[in-house]
């Protein structure tokens, strides 16, 4: 009873001590619930990408429309509510007793009754929200989709499942198993983030030549450019822009490079180049193509070249140009499978 004084009130400094002890039971739990929360939001998103980036390349490598879906919003949010209520009284309760022998004596005695009421409550509203938008006005997203898989075996096809250690990711649809090899798992990842984290930058970086083929020879004669020299007209698979520039063709463990001029034609395009050859210069003795008058530069076309334009980098393919080249892929893969 020395805690309480007469007028039976509880001390404050012992009512604020137990609220603040009581309060953050509740208020406590939020932080840690709202970083669980975000982890498991984080992991749900990083699927939901990854699996429609695999189904979108499955889509296309048969021919079926696809949609890329941005997932922009996402908030959670943990709202925590408490409350506490203290209260308490005392009540006293005297009587006094008299000696009615002596009437000199009386005794006294005091009862108190301490009555203290506490309440705690709490409600938690936890709250997650995602809104997906499907992108139909980036173009680079859908590019980057068809440059991939414009690799050579970015995404192969088998009747079974493919060994775990073979495979990077796969995805079965239409009774076949779809899947990146593990050496395209660099690309793939390039792929991810061009067409989420890092767009606007192209997945492939343009080459600084034009790669082409050189098909035949469409014509020849004598060269002035020196005794013995001959200049070639060379059929190419492709057709570049008509500028000065440089071809560069690899034979054997060498790389020889020859000068290219501007066709005096009235033309932005062509689909022929014209260098001159000197068997007898220093630089080609150990060349066995361009001995005894060329014969064995003769008979092994096509050659692959790189042709390097003063003006004109090449452009980036077009989306026709890309679905033609996986059309094509489709097709080879179909018949080896009739095989």
């Amino acid at each position: 009873m020395a805690w309480f004084p007469s007028h039976g009130k509880m001390p404050s400094a012992h009512c604020m001590l137990l609220a603040c002890v009581l309060v953050p039971v509740l208020g406590g739990c939020a932080a840690p619930e709202l970083h669980r929360d975000q982890g498991k939001l984080r992991q749900v998103v990083l699927d939901l990408y990854t699996d429609q980036i695999i189904d979108n390349l499955v889509r296309a490598k048969n021919g079926l429309p696809f949609i890329h879906i941005d997932y922009a919003t996402i908030t959670g949010n943990v709202t925590v509510k408490e409350t506490a209520a203290l209260g308490g009284n005392q009540e006293g309760d005297s009587t006094k007793a008299l000696n009615v022998a002596t009437a000199l004596f009386s005794s006294a005695m005091r009862a108190f009754k301490t009555v203290f009421n506490y309440s705690t409550g709490g409600e938690n509203t936890n709250q997650v929200s995602m809104v997906g938008t499907p992108v139909n006005n980036v173009d680079e997203i859908y590019e980057a989709y068809f440059e991939y898989l414009n690799l050579p075996d970015a995404l192969l096809v088998s009747n079974s499942k493919p060994p775990d250690c073979n495979a990077h990711l796969c995805k079965k649809f239409c009774g076949n198993w779809y899947w990146i090899p593990v050496e395209r798992k660099k690309e793939f990842l390039q792929l991810a983030m061009a067409t989420t984290a890092t767009r606007g930058k192209r997945m492939v970086p343009l080459e600084e030549f034009y790669p082409v083929q050189l098909l035949a020879i469409a014509s020849e004669k004598a060269s002035t450019f020196a005794p013995g020299a001959v200049e070639f007209i060379l059929r190419l698979d492709k057709s570049i822009p008509n500028d000065d520039g440089r071809l560069e063709l690899g034979l054997d463990k060498n790389t020889y490079s020859f000068l290219l001029k501007k066709q005096q034609v009235n033309v932005d395009k062509i689909d022929t180049v014209t260098i001159a050859v000197n068997p007898n210069d220093p630089r080609y003795v150990n060349e066995p193509r361009f001995k005894d008058n060329f014969k064995l530069f003769r008979q092994s076309f096509p050659y692959a070249a790189k042709i390097y334009l003063e003006r004109h980098r090449p452009q980036p393919p077009t989306v026709k140009e890309l679905i033609e080249g996986i059309n094509n892929q489709l097709e080879i893969i179909k018949l080896n499978q009739l095989r």
